[in-house]
């Protein structure tokens, strides 16, 4: 995929993210939550996915075998059982929050469990934002085509948690959809690299923060 085509193909994914928002928030609204209710049509959506964003970060793991790639990984698994809810088959609500560790009615071993469980996709995330912060500095401004649907997605995963914490229950609606449009542009920019063209440039062109273009050792 050529970076015109990823650019595009970003811009194409966040106009029927917003498309389908707006349908279904002037859809009758028993309708529309049943369609973002978890476990439903829209959840399943980001579950499928993720699930293919994992399968393509494994592939370009095995190629390339950079500390970035597994913090990629590391990251799409972390959403895919965000997404299927697997922490709750352990713990009473999200270990993402603060208020599941400032909470007494939960045991202090399993708040040490659920922080060791976590501790591996949180250093995973951190290490894929220091990369992005030395592109940002060594590239002003930014010059990679991924800084685009990257930009969109961070925009659309705002909206989600806003939805999720703080609007009322109708918002579901939105905060479904968005975390939706999130997952796919996440996705499009492993899938970008996976079906790169060979001998096509790579960008970004900071070391630091490459997705790959060649093999490592």
């Amino acid at each position: 995929m050529s970076d015109r085509q990823l650019q595009r193909a970003a811009t194409l994914i966040a106009a029927g993210t917003l498309t389908l928002g707006l349908l279904l928030m002037l859809a009758p609204r028993d309708w529309a939550l049943r369609l973002t209710r978890e476990g439903h049509l829209i959840e399943n959506l980001s579950v499928c996915v993720a699930a293919g964003g994992i399968l393509f970060a494994a592939l370009n793991l095995s190629r390339f075998r950079s500390r970035i790639w597994f913090s990629i990984l590391l990251l799409l698994v972390w959403l895919y059982l965000r997404e299927l809810d697997f922490q709750k088959l352990f713990t009473p609500r999200s270990i993402e929050s603060i208020g599941f560790y400032r909470n007494p009615d939960i045991a202090p071993s399993m708040k040490l469990l659920a922080l060791l469980a976590y501790s591996p996709f949180a250093a995973a995330g951190l290490h894929l934002a220091w990369a992005g912060f030395r592109e940002m500095r060594a590239t002003h401004p930014p010059r990679a085509a991924w800084w685009w649907p990257l930009g969109l997605a961070g925009a659309f995963l705002v909206v989600a948690l806003v939805g999720e914490k703080l609007m009322p229950r109708w918002w579901q609606i939105l905060e479904e959809v968005f975390e939706l449009g999130f997952l796919c542009l996440i996705v499009l920019i492993v899938a970008s690299v996976t079906f790169r063209p060979r001998g096509s440039p790579a960008r970004p062109p900071h070391r630091a923060c490459e997705l790959g273009n060649r093999p490592q050792g």
